[in-house]
């Protein structure tokens, strides 16, 4: 096998290739080399909190021991696969991630409760499901998505491609940017930022780019 099981971190100056292999790493991992992901999986496991800085993916695990074990990005992560969020809780700074395929933080075991950066999410029309509790800081749409749940936002939001809402709500406590379409069913976007203006981009009046319902609280 040429797999990997680090009980603590991965440092140093050096590259790593992971070709095909499983990465599970305990601790840290702050490779000032090149990692070169292939088609690798990398598991964040074991209590320890967990410091990582910017490296491309192919599979990214987020499977610490308990719900309060923190995983903290150090620098801006891109995910080209899949993300699977299980257990823990990520801080992902003040970085912009790039994650390719769905987005599902819905694990009762799983925390994301970002005060900055931001989540990029590059396929097309990727699915949204999104825990109770947990919330997007700003959330980027590179080329759609559909909803599963309700989508609370503490930041911005930005649409490229189409948000089919499919009548779930959307919360968002910053700027709204339509530069695609929204398709917004029987839902409610409702504006609830806590100080300050926010700025409605809407791209038009026509079909997708209009709403259903708007509760502005600001």
């Amino acid at each position: 096998s040429n797999n990997l099981d680090i009980d603590g971190s991965l440092t140093g100056a050096g590259d790593l290739t992971a070709g095909a292999s499983i990465l599970n790493i305990g601790a840290s991992m702050t490779l000032s080399g090149t990692f070169t992901s292939g088609t690798s999986s990398v598991v964040l496991d074991t209590a320890v909190a967990a410091s990582v800085s910017a490296f491309t993916f192919y599979d990214l695990t987020l499977n610490k021991a308990a719900a309060a074990d923190p995983i903290t990005s150090t620098g801006a992560w891109t995910v080209s696969n899949t993300l699977t969020m299980t257990q823990g809780t990520w801080d992902p700074g003040t970085f912009t991630h790039s994650i390719t395929g769905n987005w599902d933080d819905s694990s009762a075991t799983f925390i994301f409760v970002p005060t900055a950066g931001t989540i990029s999410l590059s396929s097309t029309n990727p699915g949204i499901t999104q825990g109770v509790g947990n919330n997007f800081f700003n959330l980027a749409l590179i080329d759609g998505a559909s909803q599963n749940t309700l989508i609370d936002i503490n930041g911005s939001l930005v649409i490229g491609g189409t948000l089919t809402a499919n009548n779930f709500d959307i919360e968002l406590a910053g700027s709204w940017t339509n530069n695609g379409s929204f398709i917004s069913g029987i839902n409610t976007v409702t504006f609830n930022a806590a100080t300050g203006t926010v700025t409605i981009v809407t791209g038009g009046t026509a079909a997708g780019n209009d709403f259903n319902n708007i509760i502005i609280n600001d």
